[in-house]
């Protein structure tokens, strides 16, 4: 074999197996009989008896195969339907041969390089955009540091004056009671009320930068679950009593232990109680119970109040959101109770959520799997 054969037959081989060139050889019936690899690659092995508006996007049937392969060594521009993928256009070459057409498809050079310089620009752009998003968050990251710091140092420093105020106020009531009359001794209490809720909202924002410092620990210890329910009852019953509220227990539990943080789950269950308070009628009744939920350990707070609108009802977890739709009480609260309960029991592995409709009150759970010592049948 000479070197012009064996040149032949080489190119003939990379053309047909390695190219990245579309070659379709279309029969004297205009159907493609016979496609190379790269052509077989790009459009499926489906390709095989097709037409060629059948294999392009650019026609509707009515152009002539044998018509393009008339026009000589001009190129045509065509787009191919990929299976599942964007259309490739290719400049096609038309060959008339003695039984059929040869197509020969590839890609534009100066199109391509063109196409390449355009996507390393992008990578370019999306580079400069990843380091710039890296840096915002860097900083944003930072500013949270700083923000819990500067909360839990303001906090801290205005405990101590804040507590000399309400104490002396409350030493001056006690001992001078005698001496005050009836507006005094309101302007008094009025100054007590003002400062024992000011020492709530400071403990509520030291309470936050804690957790969102990612500070939060729990020290887990295995409780009763009656006394979890029977000491957040005597701490909110004085407040429930001015309003002449009941308080009542429920525990399905008996006498089961639950492994939690008891100081953090008696947190939870108070700013329900109180909450259930705030927006409860004179002479009502609130419900605190436990119980299981598909063997998982729940507490639930039910009270009469005046129910929260499903709006309000989506948002109640987050910052600075009220509660009910109208507050019974006067509700000086900033939103913060909720989203530290959420938070609780969040770091508990559990879940705290609401139900209610407007009018009908509200029922507030909180849901601590695994958390039970002693498995009981779950409640009907």
């Amino acid at each position: 074999m000479d070197a012009k054969a064996t040149l032949a037959e080489v190119s003939r081989e990379y053309l047909w197996q390695q190219a990245p060139i579309v070659v379709l050889c279309f029969d004297d019936q205009g159907t493609v009989g016979e496609a190379n690899v790269y052509a077989k690659t790009l459009l499926g092995e489906a390709v095989m008896g097709k037409r060629l508006n059948e294999v392009t996007l650019d026609f509707a049937g009515n152009t002539d195969l044998f018509e393009l392969a008339d026009r000589g060594a001009m190129p045509v521009m065509l787009s191919l339907g990929v299976p599942g993928g964007e259309p490739q256009t290719l400049y096609f070459t038309f060959v008339r041969q003695v039984s059929g057409v040869i197509a020969l498809g590839s890609a534009d050079p100066a199109e391509q390089g063109r196409l390449q310089q355009h996507v390393l620009a992008l990578n370019g752009d999306l580079s400069n955009l990843t380091r710039e998003l890296h840096k915002r968050n860097a900083e944003l990251l930072e500013m949270g540091r700083l923000k819990d710091q500067f909360l839990g140092m303001a906090a801290h420093d205005l405990r101590k004056p804040l507590g000399l105020i309400l104490t002396t106020s409350e030493l001056v009531l006690m001992e001078c009671d005698a001496l005050f009359d009836e507006e005094q001794r309101g302007l008094m209490q009025r100054m007590i009320n003002a400062s024992q809720h000011m020492a709530e909202v400071i403990d509520s924002f030291l309470n936050i930068s804690v957790i969102e410092s990612g500070r939060l620990e729990l020290s887990v210890a295995n409780v009763a679950v009656s006394d979890l329910l029977k000491q957040a009852q005597h701490m909110v019953a004085p407040y429930a009593k001015r309003k002449n509220i009941r308080i009542k227990l429920e525990n399905a539990l008996g006498d089961a232990v639950a492994s939690v943080d008891a100081t953090k789950i008696h947190q939870v269950l108070i700013n329900l109680l109180s909450n259930a308070v705030d927006h409860s009628a004179v002479d009502s009744e609130i419900l605190a119970a436990a119980g299981l939920i598909d063997h998982d350990l729940v507490f639930w707070v039910k009270n009469e109040g005046a129910g929260i609108v499903p709006e309000v009802r989506a948002r109640l977890f987050t910052p600075f959101v009220k509660a009910a739709t109208v507050s019974i009480t006067r509700d000086r609260s900033v939103g913060l109770g909720l989203v530290i309960a959420r938070k609780i029991v969040e770091a508990h592995g559990g879940r705290i959520y609401a139900e209610s409709e407007p009018g009908r009150g509200a029922t507030f759970f909180f849901v601590l799997p695994g958390r039970l010592n002693v498995k009981l049948a779950p409640l009907d």
